[in-house]
């Protein structure tokens, strides 16, 4: 939708720093439902840019990989993404 609307774009990518860096939600509960949402949107490029920075927030391994499985379930592809 942004890419068809630059004007909404410009007005919408700022708040992203904030959500994923500034919000008042802690960043153990926020990456988890970044990664979740990205999931399930099916959003490969929102999850490739969010799995590692939920990685530097500290979340654990093995719940990455749980939100992972969830992509894999639901669709029976294993997303290039899935693999790092």
């Amino acid at each position: 939708m942004l890419l068809y609307s630059p004007k909404l774009a410009g007005k919408v990518l700022p708040l992203v720093p904030f959500v994923r860096d500034e919000c008042i939600v802690e960043p153990k509960l926020r990456f988890p439902a970044i990664l979740a949402a990205a999931r399930e949107h099916d959003a490969d490029y929102v999850w490739a840019a969010q799995v590692g920075q939920a990685r530097k927030a500290g979340i654990r391994e093995d719940l990455i990989s749980l939100l992972q499985l969830g992509i894999e379930r639901r669709t029976g592809v294993f997303h290039a993404t899935n693999a790092a």
